[in-house]
């Protein structure tokens, strides 16, 4: 499909602003401040790039779709997923996810068409300038991130957290630097940039690098150095010659023995035992146990898209429950292929793990065909990449993380080249005469009507978390019948969303409705049959108000929580 200048290049500048955006975005007055904001950045940026592809393709004449082994396997991982997802129990949970992790089909829809789109609509220059976005977003969350360490804080977030930049998790903070420190490393290296370019982007390779260890989540710096390794391979492998050869084999081989070194200080073992102690792994051991659990139970198809948090309270461990509590709940896996498995079982295990393999093998193709800057280019695009998949065994698939891996996707299909595609008609039309710039115009319109409608329907969910917000706020002042107005207008945007009939149902406990509250848990209930929260407080409502129904609701909190009899003495 043949694709003008222009439109690379404002594809290009598209893909660079909300990749770089996403990590960044935040909105203090909705209910969730972080992970809203940056999934429907998403969502916008998939819905603008989704109307450019259009464009291109009016323009032509021609329906192409690239027919590169990632693209393949990308769309196949997407079918698995909605077919997982006939399994799942809610409408709303599947598609945004866990509310606070924002994981949900939608977001997958907006990275796949991400992917697909890049390589047709995307050149090398392209591939650079979004390189250098993520740099700079990278350059933001690293510098706010040690102004934070110092106890300064100009946006006052109120966390458990020192260090959550604007990523609401020190964790994914590590996470995200960890990626950039092979990106940033690569353009030190470039030695067409200006001195001044290469010194900055090695200072923040270091900066990015350290802030990530000062988090105190091991994950970043981990990461980081498996993507360096990769890069420092290419880079010896370029050189060429016996002894770069060998210099990168002992890299290599010193790779291979920090995995197992990693792995077994994971169990306790070893100079890396120490990982065995650290805080965040202790848990991480729990909800790796009750993934295992689920996919015992569900081999084929998993618990369901989207539902691991729904079933971790069914398969939480005994020593989860004994060492911190039946409070103790979670919403992910906290390791992306388990949680895969965990919800989709074998069948959506093995479709993420060929999207995976599929890019290694892309990647490998092109370090190996390429030369020279390409190369390196493609060097420092696998480092960020390995950098991901190394911090994704132990990490979510938050918004800002999982756009990142698709993006570097989409980017390692591009400079690897060739991209195949699948066209009907197989030849586009013509590009001249008066009827080509008529055409031109047409589709420029239809890409823009088509992006902008879906931009606003993204947004809705934006707008109805800042109205929850507000009405969260609202039932905290003693403001119930403005809480009630603001909550009542979310539900009317999302009705979904079980934690907006929540605080549906607080506002009528404002206001000595326990039957109203009663009736709004029950609205939640509906949204998410599988939410602890509402089942819960459905039973204790219904205790109080000694409804015939209380023995039925606690029933089906029993389903979801065990314990769930534990709960109800201690309400009485």
């Amino acid at each position: 499909m043949p694709v003008d200048a222009s439109l690379r290049t404002a594809t290009s500048w598209v893909l660079a602003a909300f990749t770089a955006l996403v990590p960044l975005v935040f909105a203090r007055g909705a209910l969730q401040p972080i992970i809203t904001p940056k999934v429907v950045a998403v969502l916008v940026g998939g819905a603008v790039l989704l109307g450019m592809t259009v464009a291109a393709m009016v323009r032509a004449r021609q329906v192409a779709v690239p027919s590169s082994p990632v693209t393949i396997t990308a769309v196949l991982l997407f079918v698995v997923m909605l077919v997982t997802a006939t399994r799942s129990e809610g409408t709303w949970p599947v598609l945004w996810g866990p509310v606070d992790r924002g994981s949900g089909l939608l977001l997958y829809l907006a990275l796949l068409i991400v992917l697909l789109a890049t390589p047709p609509l995307l050149d090398v220059v392209g591939v650079r300038r979004v390189i250098h976005a993520m740099l700079a977003a990278a350059g933001v969350v690293t510098a706010y991130a040690a102004l934070q360490g110092i106890g300064v804080d100009p946006l006052g977030w109120r966390t458990d957290f020192p260090q959550v930049a604007t990523l609401g998790n020190p964790n994914f903070v590590s996470a995200l630097l960890g990626i950039a420190v092979p990106l940033a490393a690569y353009t030190a290296l470039r030695a067409e940039l200006a001195s001044r370019v290469r010194v900055g982007a090695g200072v923040l390779a270091v900066a990015a690098f350290a802030v990530a260890a000062w988090t105190g989540s091991v994950q970043g710096p981990i990461a980081a150095g498996g993507g360096l390794g990769l890069l420092l391979v290419v880079w010896l492998v370029d050189r060429g010659g016996a002894r770069a050869r060998a210099a990168a084999g002992g890299v290599i081989a010193l790779g291979a023995v920090g995995v197992v070194a990693i792995v077994a200080g994971l169990a306790g073992v070893g100079p890396a035992s120490f990982l065995a102690t650290q805080a965040a792994i202790g848990p991480r051991l729990f909800y790796w146990e009750a993934a295992l659990g689920m996919l015992r139970d569900a081999s084929v198809l998993g618990q369901g898209f989207a539902m691991y948090p729904s079933y971790y309270r069914t398969y939480r461990p005994e020593g989860a429950a004994e060492e911190h509590g039946l409070d103790l709940t979670n919403d992910a896996a906290h390791s992306v292929p388990l949680e895969m498995l965990a919800q989709g079982g074998i069948l959506l295990g093995l479709a993420y793990a060929a999207f995976v393999i599929a890019v290694a093998f892309v990647l490998a193709r092109g370090v190996l065909g390429a030369s020279g800057d390409r190369r390196l280019l493609l060097g420092g695009l696998g480092g960020a990449w390995l950098a991901y998949q190394a911090q994704s065994v132990v990490s979510i698939d938050v918004p800002p993380l999982a756009l990142w891996h698709w993006v570097l996707a989409g980017l390692i299909v591009v400079v690897a080249g060739p991209v195949g595609s699948w066209a009907v008609p197989r030849e586009p039309t013509s590009a001249r005469g008066r009827a080509w710039q008529q055409r031109r115009g047409v589709s420029q319109l239809l890409g823009v009507a088509l992006g902008a409608v879906l931009t606003v329907a993204a947004l809705a969910p934006l707008w109805a978390d800042h109205l929850a917000g507000e009405a969260s706020a609202r039932v905290e002042a003693g403001d119930v019948p403005g809480a009630r107005e603001a909550i009542n207008g979310a539900t009317s945007v999302v009705p979904g969303r079980p934690d907006y009939w929540i605080i549906a149902a607080q506002a009528e406990l404002g206001m000595g409705n326990e039957q109203g509250a009663l009736d709004r848990f029950r609205d939640a209930i509906s949204a998410d049959p599988r939410d602890w929260p509402a089942a819960a407080n459905a039973g204790r409502t219904a205790d109080r108000l000694d409804a015939p129904e209380a023995d039925e609701l606690w029933e089906h909190a029993r389903a979801i929580e065990p314990q769930a009899d534990e709960y109800r003495e201690e309400a009485e």
